[in-house]
């Protein structure tokens, strides 16, 4: 009698295990939906709120996958990005104003203090969302450190595009708007970003003699002013520069 051949159960290889995996889509829904249920949890909490990090915790982000973390920080940023929009030149002080989420600043800071696995188009597009704001505050927006932090680290291998180019000298343009350390500090390391990643010939930083830092690109050069200084001068230079009008008083 002619038997059957036997059937063996063969283990599944590498290969099937990565196709078995959700698809990128699928990791940008369930990124927007945690957010979402993120959101509704924390709303009108306060950044220093001990719920955040508990809902943070509750919610599965912590524990999620890294493509899905990744996902939900798109979303949070294109959340912040949208208030952003809304901001007019003059709008400083905007952490009161609706649309502003503390718990969605507590988040990102959460997150882009991970090793995520980004992708070069997924980070320029998270910088371009980020540099949004028209002043970028970080006692507003300390996330921006995390995110600096990020596009250091995954320059050490790889060059800079030039749309995260483009995208960080908008952000020097933002953190110039302040005279503050942490803004300066900041600053510099997005100078030297620019100086030490950006191996595409269109882009060319200079820092000038005169303290300004010259961006030449495509032939165009743009000069970004550094931050004020404000020195104060001495008597001797005081009496140098005023003793010849009538009746100015002494330096006080």
């Amino acid at each position: 009698m002619r038997q059957s051949p036997r059937c063996s159960v063969m283990p599944l290889n590498a290969a099937h295990q990565r196709t078995s995996r959700p698809s990128a889509g699928n990791d940008r829904v369930a990124g927007k939906d945690l957010f979402a249920a993120y959101l509704a949890e924390t709303k009108g909490e306060f950044s220093h709120s001990p719920k955040i990090n508990e809902t943070i915790l509750e919610k599965g982000i912590a524990a999620a996958d890294p493509e899905t973390q990744i996902a939900v920080a798109r979303a949070a940023i294109a959340h912040l990005a949208k208030f952003a929009r809304t901001l007019k030149k003059e709008d400083i002080n905007y952490h009161g104003r609706a649309g502003y989420s503390g718990a969605c600043v507590k988040l990102l800071r959460f997150l882009f203090r991970r090793k995520l696995p980004y992708s070069e188009t997924m980070l320029a597009e998270i910088a371009e969302m980020a540099v949004t704001f028209p002043h970028i505050d970080l006692y507003l927006l300390p996330y921006m450190d995390g995110l600096v932090r990020t596009i250091e680290f995954r320059t050490q291998q790889n060059s800079l595009s030039p749309r995260m180019a483009k995208a960080l000298r908008k952000l020097i343009g933002g953190l110039g708007e302040y005279c503050n350390a942490p803004e300066s500090r900041l600053r510099g390391r997005v100078l030297e970003l620019l100086k030490r990643g950006s191996a595409a010939p269109e882009t060319n930083v200079k820092v000038l003699a005169s303290g300004w830092t010259r961006v030449e690109r495509s032939g165009r050069a743009q000069h970004l002013r550094p931050p004020i200084r404000i020195v104060r001068p001495t008597a001797g230079e005081y009496r140098r520069r005023y003793s010849s009008i009538p009746n100015w008083p002494s330096r006080p």
